[in-house]
């Protein structure tokens, strides 16, 4: 831990001492706010610089801190501040703790802006310097190792691409790490809309158990931060950079920071698990091993052992894992348990974990004739009108609709499923690095495409069970009887003829009216078992902008408030940052989806989902099967539109629907800062290139 940007309370190093916590204690300087760079008008200075006035002052801090924590040996490095520049009153500070302390080191990041006083600190220490510029200093040999003193600058939903740090600490010796920006979001609980006062907060402990009493009514408590109290100039939300929140509890960036900063690593193999343990002094023996094999996301055979590895070592422990031949995706898995309690952590407590990477097992297909078999479904009805066609499978029952362009309805048992018709999705509310990059500038056209779009051209085809496809764009002929009745004029044989339709094809067509021109669709073909096969797909345009998303957008009633998926989880996550989000099925409420973050932005994303069920309390609603690869999806309770307008959390809309997005193609979240640093490539949405996304709807 870094104490910054000053000595943090005395308490606080006594628990560091106790559970072995390293500090940089941080001397109490920061004046970059008073630099003055060269504008032609007023000679550029710096404090303190090297000017004689400031010397005794910024000597008399580094002195008082020496003092009152030289005796916590949870203290390894003294820092001369943060962002003061450089010059010779830091030159000072520096010589002070070597003289005064020889036996630690001592940091100060400042030095960048100077390289003439690199001398004051013992380390290379710079700020949000990206993977690639920390490479390039180390492969240059240094005489100095290399450290971030600040880095994965966690403002709103961030700390994407955080293992492209942590794998540096494998690949250079030199590379000692880097520090978080930062551990907590910085903002003052109030109670409709007034601070509350300390001893009433005081008298309950703290935030979580306060906001449980009777007396607090639903949405009366808000964070409140810059510009909230009519102050200006301020920075608004740019102190809610924790990986926890201000009432500290844990935020879905706290999962990812956990695993990659995990000190037991196990490596899963289909024999085994190696046991890796980085811990400098503590041995594995407090450890339990649970290990498990799943099969689709469920736990069909568990075992334990116990092994006592020293600190620093490693070692292989054989496991028989049960026969993996029949049809399926397996996994393999360890966890480590605590089972001594500890003042940190309960027993119990899983220190870390590792997974297999996922196994599919598909055995040689049935022959058609035993597929047919097995299914033997038909439709019972094809409904083909002027405006609708209607389709009944068992108990499902589907119109889709030529004026509106899609699936207008979808009935289980009885109990409509959707809204509205489903639409292509390109959008999402912008996080906070977003804003800082300017993405939500530079691709505002896909939020007025996504809200703003109609399909422009319907095709309707029946695919035959003799192999043949029929155009039912306009009436087939096959379909219409040879008897004539005088009041409706000619009929249609209905469901006498569904028996010989295999499939109910509709595809839509959209054209976006982007710069240049852009077109895409979705395509609806319907089962005779009852099941929607959806297919979005994006034909892209070379000089599009970058899309936040890709996917199809379905609205449900807000009675389908719960949720149950298999992917990775529990928390949200996404493509570059899904290291410490665990393959397994989970459930939750969607109301539970809305991460609270101080500025509301894109939340609630779980990546690599293999299906997907959004129901009711009795557990009806959908299923939603991921075809050819798993996706990225959101269920929550509010669209991206009401996020992106929200101030505060508490600005957001009661839920009147729950919103279904199926994600072919999500962007990450970024993370190196929050004021100019991009996704990484290989985490954005091409809007150059085609998009698709494939999934499969069936009732439950």
């Amino acid at each position: 831990m870094r104490t910054c940007h000053y000595p943090n309370q005395s308490y606080w190093y006594e628990l560091c001492d106790e559970f072995g916590i390293y500090l940089i204690d941080e001397a109490n300087l920061e004046t970059h706010g008073t630099w003055c760079i060269d504008t032609g008008n007023e000679k550029p200075y710096i404090t303190p610089g090297s000017e004689p006035m400031w010397k005794g002052a910024v000597l008399d801090r580094a002195m008082s801190m020496l003092e009152r924590d030289k005796n916590h040996p949870s203290v390894l490095i003294w820092s001369c501040g943060n962002e003061s520049h450089a010059g010779e009153d830091i030159l000072a500070m520096s010589r002070f703790f070597h003289e005064r302390n020889p036996e630690r080191l001592v940091h100060y990041e400042g030095c960048v802006n100077d390289r003439s006083y690199s001398g004051i600190t013992d380390m290379e220490s710079r700020m949000y310097a990206k993977p690639d510029e920390i490479k390039e200093y180390l492969d240059g040999k240094p005489k100095k190792p290399y450290i971030s003193c600040e880095y994965m600058h966690a403002m709103g939903n961030s700390c994407g691409g955080m293992e492209k740090y942590t794998k540096l600490a494998y690949e250079y010796e030199q590379y000692q790490g880097g520090f978080i920006w930062d551990f907590a979001d910085q903002a003052i609980l109030t109670r409709d809309g007034k601070l509350i006062d300390e001893d009433v907060i005081g008298r309950y402990g703290n935030v979580r158990i306060y906001e449980k009493l009777p007396n607090i009514k639903p949405g009366s408590l808000e964070f409140k931060v810059g510009g909230d109290f009519k102050e200006r100039p301020c920075d608004y939300y740019f102190c809610g950079n924790g990986i926890v929140f201000a009432d500290r509890k844990l935020s879905p960036k706290a999962q990812e920071v956990k695993y990659l900063y995990r000190n037991i690593r196990l490596h899963m193999t289909n024999q085994g698990v190696l046991i890796v343990n980085e811990s400098l002094f503590e041995s594995t023996d407090d450890y339990m091993f649970e290990v498990r094999l799943l099969k689709d996301g469920k736990a069909v055979w568990a075992g334990t052992f116990a092994r006592d590895v020293k600190a620093g070592d490693e070692e292989f422990v054989p496991v028989t894992f049960p026969s993996m031949d029949a049809d399926g995706e397996y996994v393999t898995e360890c966890r480590a348990v605590l089972m001594g309690y500890r003042p940190w952590a309960n027993v119990g407590h899983i220190a870390a974990w590792g997974q297999s990477e996922p196994i599919m097992v598909k055995n040689e297909a049935q022959s058609a004739d035993e597929v047919q078999e097995g299914e033997a479904k038909y439709f019972d009805d094809v409904v083909m009108g002027a405006t609708c066609i209607g389709v009944k499978a068992g108990n499902m029952h589907a119109i889709f609709s030529r004026q509106e362009g899609g699936l207008i309805s979808l009935r289980c048992k009885g109990l409509e499923m959707i809204e509205k018709v489903p639409g292509l999705e390109f959008f999402r509310a912008a996080t906070d690095n977003d804003k800082g990059n300017r993405f939500p500038v530079t691709s505002a056209v896909w939020q007025g495409i996504s809200q703003m779009q109609r399909c422009d051209n319907v095709k309707v085809e029946y695919e035959m069970r003799d192999g043949s496809v029929i155009d039912g764009t306009v009436m087939p002929e096959e379909f219409i009887t040879d008897k004539s009745d005088k009041l409706y004029g000619t009929g249609l044989k209905g469901a006498e003829y569904a028996k010989n339709i295999a499939a109910v094809k509709i595809s839509c067509h959209y054209t976006f009216y982007t710069n240049p021109q852009s077109e895409g669709g979705i395509v609806y073909r319907m089962l005779p078992d009852g099941s929607v096969e959806c297919r979005g797909h994006f034909d892209g345009k070379e000089g599009l902008p970058e899309p936040a998303v890709f996917g199809i957008g379905i609205t449900m009633d807000k009675m389908f408030d719960r949720m149950e998926f298999y992917g990775r989880g529990p928390e949200e996550n996404y493509n570059d940052r899904c290291a410490g989000a665990k393959l397994g099925i989970y459930k939750g409420s969607v109301v539970d989806n809305v991460t609270p973050y101080l500025d509301p932005q894109e939340c609630g994303n779980r990546h690599d989902v293999r299906y997907v069920k959004v129901v009711d309390e009795f557990g009806h609603g959908i299923r939603i099967d991921a075809v050819n690869a798993p996706f990225d999806m959101t269920v929550l309770p509010c669209t991206q539109q009401e996020l992106q307008s929200a101030y505060k959390i508490n600005d957001i809309p009661d839920a009147r629907y729950t919103h279904v997005r199926i994600l072919g193609a999500a962007r990450g979240v970024g993370g190196d800062d929050s004021w100019g640093a991009p996704v990484y490539p290989e985490y954005c949405v091409s809007a150059e290139k085609e998009q698709n996304v494939d999934f499969v709807i069936r009732g439950l």
